[in-house]
């Protein structure tokens, strides 16, 4: 999940930032964060990168723990 400013959604298209998502979320946070700088943002950039693959693996090993 990508949380981010308009200084990166004025300059960037979600097509853009959707590839991202895919890689780690410091990484990718860092990228979007270069992208939008190269782009020529005006504003200032706010990017948050939350893999939520992880938090649902947490999730349901803590559900199992529960059920024991």
């Amino acid at each position: 999940m990508i949380l981010a400013s308009d200084g990166l959604w004025d300059v960037m298209a979600n097509e853009e930032v959707d590839p991202a998502a895919q890689a780690a979320a410091q990484a990718a946070a860092q990228y979007l964060s270069i992208q939008t700088l190269q782009k020529g943002s005006k504003d200032n950039i706010t990017v948050v990168v939350v893999d939520v693959k992880a938090q649902r693996k947490i999730k349901t090993r803590t559900e199992l723990d529960w059920n024991k």
